[in-house]
């Protein structure tokens, strides 16, 4: 099974909130997009271009989305060519030539809301929250031009990704075309409320991909990105699981989220719990895929290093 690599460049139409930690009351935004996002916002948009009303059809495109279709990670851009990746220095975490303060303060707003108590017309108790999101444009403090931010990232299909007797393949008129169904797109927090809205840029976009974020990608048997070996390390693009055996600097944490769960049973790593007395719906399965390197951790080889792109865009070692 042979894995071909398309470059997706979406425009950001909105503020994009992706959940990280609570500060408080303030809820905390990552600098990037995780393929997991990613991924049920194509699961959505796939069912619903293509599949049947219900939450069976979901499951069964999510599914399809773990194993034949994988996304990656995706960074904020001013300039196309270079994503905004963040990379661990011995001055602190860089993105590109700016520092972590010098990118948030470019890239990162916040709002405050609080829901209304309908009879006093008050605030309601213990609703106040402040949600930190990724601008959807910026400004140069030089020239004051006013620039939009982009996020750049990769799409993995294997050759043989099928449903329901339907090829699925990146655009064309001979099965299911994933392209018309990801064209536009809302991932993270407060969808609700219109934020997270990406357009895909069709123009920009490029096809079967040698290089992904300018690292080798190998597409035999199973999706892989190679690193050369550089003594002076290179970031890793995704969050990469502790169990690997590489020198490593930079930081660790969970990798935890919330998935639907139906009544009869429930989805966990890779197991399946089956619990009757638990609630069914979102969030109602806690799904944890163990300690992970955060993207921007460098790894530092002698040699060259392949590591193998997973689920949701995580990546492990082979």
């Amino acid at each position: 099974m042979n894995w071909r690599a398309h470059k997706l460049i979406y425009k950001a139409c909105s503020p994009v909130h992706l959940g990280c930690y609570t500060l408080g009351y303030i809820k905390l935004t990552r600098p990037y997009i995780t393929g997991k996002a990613v991924w049920g916002a194509a699961t959505a948009n796939m069912t619903r271009t293509y599949g049947r009303r219900g939450t069976g059809d979901y499951n069964e495109f999510g599914t399809f989305f773990k194993d034949r279709i994988i996304f990656s990670y995706f960074f904020p851009a001013l300039d196309l060519d270079s994503p905004l990746l963040p990379c661990f220095t011995e001055e602190g975490i860089k993105y590109g030539k700016w520092s972590e303060d010098e990118f948030q303060s470019r890239f990162f707003g916040s709002s405050t809301n609080t829901a209304i108590e309908p009879v006093s017309n008050t605030a309601e108790d213990e609703t106040l929250h402040e949600s930190e999101y990724i601008h959807y444009k910026v400004k140069e403090a030089a020239s004051g031009e006013v620039r939009a931010v982009f996020f750049v990232g990769y799409v993995f299909i294997s050759d043989d990704a099928s449903m329901k007797e339907q090829p699925v393949i990146w655009q064309g008129e001979t099965g299911w075309s994933l392209r018309n169904a990801i064209q536009e797109i809302f991932v993270g927090g407060d969808i609700k409320y219109g934020w997270g809205r990406l357009i895909l840029q069709n123009e920009k976009c490029e096809p079967d991909q040698e290089k992904i974020f300018d690292f080798t990608f190998k597409g035999n048997s199973s999706p892989q990105i190679r690193f050369n070996g550089k003594t002076s390390g290179e970031p890793i693009p995704a969050h990469l699981s502790i169990d690997c055996s590489l020198n490593i600097r930079g930081d660790i944490e969970p990798v935890i989220g919330r998935d639907w769960r139906n009544g009869d049973g429930c989805e966990t790593g890779n197991r399946v719990k089956k619990d009757k007395e638990r609630k069914s719906g979102a969030g109602q399965d806690v799904n944890a895929c163990g300690l992970h390197w955060v993207p921007g951790s460098i790894v530092k080889a002698s040699n060259e290093v392949n590591l193998k792109i997973t689920r949701f865009g995580l990546l492990e070692g082979t």
